[in-house]
């Protein structure tokens, strides 16, 4: 899921361009029909051309007032068609950006996931070690148990005579 974060939010940019396009476009839109209903304002009172100061026909009125009206109905159909897909632009924007900042969230749990796990790594060799650690102790002990204390004790009982004994003879040879 992570691995498609940074595709969303490449579909995010894409998707706030087409919403600013579209933006724009509906600015378009909009221009061209106020520019066909000033035209129509301005025909419902015109008698004599301004150009060339003749009258102006009805007929040729009423064609100019049927295209202006064709294109304000054009117009009209265009932007609300440019409505409703900025509405599902933006509705489009709201979805990705929860699901990016869902994917954050996510991405930050798994760093501290993985923090904690190399800690119980860490900790996991160390108790190794100390296992490792212990049982040599547990082989020493049971060498030690082995071993008869009555002959350890005999023999630092000689080695204390004869270590004396050793002291005397220096004793004497030195006086």
């Amino acid at each position: 899921m992570l691995e498609s974060k940074s595709i969303k939010e490449k579909d995010l940019e894409d998707i706030n361009s087409q919403f600013e396009r579209n933006l724009i476009e509906l600015n378009i839109v909009n221009m061209k029909k106020n520019d066909s209903n000033k035209i129509v304002d301005q025909l419902k009172d015109l008698s004599t051309c301004p150009v060339c100061l003749q009258n102006v026909d009805f007929s040729h009125k009423i064609k100019i007032l049927d295209k202006e009206h064709a294109n304000i109905h054009s117009c009209e159909r265009r932007f609300s068609d440019l409505q409703n897909k900025k509405l599902e632009l933006n509705k489009n924007i709201t979805e990705l950006k929860i699901v990016i900042e869902s994917l954050r969230r996510l991405e930050i749990e798994l760093k501290e996931i993985t923090t904690k796990l190399a800690n119980i790594e860490k900790q996991q060799e160390s108790k190794v070690l100390i296992e490792k650690e212990f049982e040599e102790l547990k082989l020493k002990k049971e060498k030690l148990d082995k071993m008869d204390v009555s002959i350890l004790l005999d023999i630092i009982s000689k080695s204390r005579k004869l270590l004396s004994n050793i002291e005397a003879k220096n004793i004497l040879m030195n006086h």
